[in-house]
């Protein structure tokens, strides 16, 4: 798992992958990372995880300090088994909660859905209908966040998980009472910030959702 430390002194060491986004002259350049703890493989198919209704999963980042936003939060979607459309769930985004900042605040900032039928065995890109600001300092104190889900549909997504060394610990599961860590394992749930944030998209519907087949 390749590690790139992003900004000057990041406190979290995340992994990132660098975009420089060209709007054309003369709009100036917008820079973005794809910020990640996994290395892109599910090792094994039995590698992955699912939840009931109000079971929530949540992964732990730290933006780079040039980054402004949080736009997009990508999901791992693992094959169920099961010939039926895949269901919506809920995108969250969470802040850091006060006084145990390792584990996401209740509520969630944001909840929204993700519509269905997307496939598997692939990454579900999710934009964001608006980006969540990572400049207020009281909520994202040193810019830590909290990006994952919640199930609405009983075993609805499957997410894939890499169990491959070395594991970040930065993965908790919500079984309706506490926040559990996911040891021995990084799910896969990756969050993308930028330094700038353009168009918003229509919350609940298709254009907030890109399927990227890899």
């Amino acid at each position: 798992m390749k590690r790139t430390i992003c900004g000057g002194s990041l406190l979290i060491g995340v992994a990132c992958a660098f975009f420089l986004v060209i709007a054309g002259a003369p709009a100036a350049a917008r820079t973005e990372a794809v910020l990640s703890w996994d290395d892109g493989v599910m090792d094994d198919e039995s590698h992955s995880i699912t939840g009931r209704p109000g079971q929530m999963i949540a992964v732990m980042f730290q933006a780079p300090e040039w980054a402004c936003w949080i736009t997009e939060i990508h999901y791992y979607i693992a094959d169920n088994a099961s010939p039926d459309p895949t269901e919506s769930f809920l995108v969250h985004v969470w802040e850091p909660a006060e006084g145990t900042p390792t584990l996401p605040a209740d509520p969630a900032n944001i909840g929204v859905n993700s519509g269905e039928g997307y496939p598997t065995d692939a990454w579900l890109e999710v934009a964001l209908p608006e980006a969540v600001d990572l400049t207020d300092g009281i909520a994202f104190p040193d810019g830590v966040f909290f990006v994952g889900l919640e199930w609405v549909t009983r075993f609805h997504p499957y997410l894939g998980e890499d169990h491959s060394d070395p594991i970040d610990h930065m993965s908790w599961y919500f079984n309706w009472a506490v926040w559990e860590l996911r040891e021995n394992r990084d799910t896969m749930i990756r969050a993308v910030v930028s330094d700038t944030w353009t168009s918003p998209v229509e919350a609940g519907s298709w254009s907030q959702i890109k399927a990227l087949f890899r």
